[in-house]
């Protein structure tokens, strides 16, 4: 099946049964989910049993210096896990299924539907937020669940102009409406992580009209919910093919005793590796 939407629009698929043979990497009965951009990353987990194979003309291998938004390739998926919503990252998708005559299963039942490509209320306790075909300006919240604060960790952020006149990232402690101005950010700098106080973050993107998306500014950021009562950015779940994170409150110097524990989790096909201070384990 090909889905495609109007120039801008994504699209969202939102799985509503799903139980199809369960195997080894999904060999056997599968769906396929193949972005026409090809996904290059996890926006909000996609589900414990997603494999990655890479099959496309475009694929490769993951690394960790093309690797924290890679490996571009499709999505499988079988089993019985009903998967997280997928959102697309093109205005183009197209989903395969392939079976076999050995076994019954009851199958899948998906809805698809276009959205805006600023209408994402990021709600999982952990997601990728990324420039991607974003329009010139851009409102976007997190939200989970308030014994929860948020940590915004950006791995790639290059803005144009330096005084945040053209294009900028605003960050709201809370709602559009009544949140503190955490940072405004710009530049080509990455910027430090920042913690909510509570459990919601409001983002306002704005770029300058008539500019290709190179010139006006590209990002990709990681954000992980941890438990209030830890404090502030400490510990949480990952599940995504790459991602950075800090300490908590880094780079501030503090003396809270912490006991922070952090999930970290790649799909299936998949092995997690970890880089300190440039050293890889």
């Amino acid at each position: 099946w090909t889905f495609e939407s109007a120039y801008r629009d994504t699209l969202e698929i939102i799985f509503i049964f799903f139980y199809v043979e369960d195997s080894d990497n999904c060999t056997n009965y599968f769906l396929k989910i193949e972005d026409d951009f090809i996904k290059d990353y996890i926006t909000e987990g996609l589900g414990a049993d997603v494999t990655y194979r890479g099959q496309h003309s475009y694929s490769r291998a993951p690394n960790f210096y093309m690797g924290v938004a890679s490996p571009l390739g499709s999505h499988i998926y079988c089993g019985s896990s009903l998967p997280h919503e997928y959102f697309s990252q093109s205005s183009k998708l197209r989903i395969y299924f392939v079976s076999n005559s050995e076994k019954e299963f009851e199958g899948f039942n998906l809805t698809v539907r276009t959205i805006n490509a600023c209408s994402r209320n990021y709600t999982a306790l952990q997601g990728r937020y990324n420039s991607g075909n974003q329009p010139e300006s851009c409102k976007t919240t997190i939200t989970v669940p308030e014994d929860y604060t948020i940590s915004l960790y950006f791995y790639r952020f290059f803005f144009m102009n330096n005084d945040c006149t053209k294009s900028s990232m605003k960050i709201y402690d809370g709602d559009f409406d009544n949140g503190a101005l955490l940072d405004t950010l710009c530049s080509y700098t990455s910027p430090n992580p920042i913690f909510s106080t509570g459990n919601q973050l409001s983002i306002v993107t704005k770029f300058e009209n008539g500019t290709g998306v190179f010139n006006r500014g590209t990002f990709d950021i990681l954000y992980v919910a941890s438990k209030k009562s830890n404090g502030r950015g400490c510990g949480g779940d990952i599940y995504n093919y790459g991602g950075y994170f800090t300490s908590p409150l880094y780079p501030s110097s503090n003396r809270t005793n912490y006991d922070c524990t952090w999930s970290i989790k790649v799909p299936q096909n998949l092995k997690v590796a970890m880089k300190f201070a440039g050293e890889l384990v």
